[in-house]
């Protein structure tokens, strides 16, 4: 199951990369309408049509985030707690065995798994919050101009739902980013401190 919402990201973060508006097909150095009233006729339906899937494409993103979101997230944040007692239990037992222990080694290799576990999540979770956010920047930065006026009022609706950042979370309660992988690992150190002083 694990997998299936790690394949999830990896597929969004492929299709953002795809989706970004280019401006490779176009010829480069419009600075005016007069340039634009210069261009092959085919450059401009290729430019309408081109425009036209990327929008499609991003609609397309939003919905697939939508769905990983409502899918997955109550189970991320079961995955997230689990995490945090495990990892927090872990280092509890690493402070009590001795070094040289293969118990030691072993917890040893369980904390390190738990805590790569958690980054793939929050790693891939905020790599969709920030290519969402550049969505907009590539869509201004493309030759937008040449095209008609619909498809120009399209691309401005792009830039203004781009400027939403999509956003997967655990459970409504935290979102998947580098920042939540943080304050896990120092939450998670602050409950070992709490249960070595229990111990003592």
């Amino acid at each position: 199951m694990l997998m299936i919402y790690v394949t999830s990201f990896v597929k969004v973060n492929h299709d953002f990369q795809k989706s970004t508006f280019s401006k490779r097909y176009l010829d480069n150095g419009l600075k005016s309408n007069e340039d634009v009233k210069k261009l092959n006729p085919e450059t401009l339906i290729y430019a309408k049509r081109y425009f036209r899937d990327c929008i499609i494409h991003h609609q397309q993103i939003i919905k697939l985030v939508e769905i990983v979101e409502s899918e997955f997230n109550y189970l991320m944040l079961i995955q997230f707690l689990g995490s945090l007692l495990l990892l927090c239990l872990s280092l509890f037992q690493l402070s009590i065995n001795d070094i040289r222990s293969t118990r030691f080694f072993s917890m040893l290799c369980f904390a390190c798994l738990m805590l790569f576990q958690l980054l793939i999540f929050c790693w891939n979770g905020n790599e969709v919050l920030v290519e969402s956010l550049e969505i907009a920047f590539a869509a201004y930065d493309s030759d937008w101009f040449v095209c008609d006026i619909a498809t120009q009022k399209a691309v401005v609706l792009v830039i203004q739902r781009a400027q939403r950042a999509l956003q997967l979370s655990a459970g409504k309660f935290a979102y998947l980013t580098l920042e939540t992988y943080m304050s896990i690992l120092r939450a998670s150190g602050s409950y070992y401190m709490v249960l070595r002083k229990v111990n003592e």
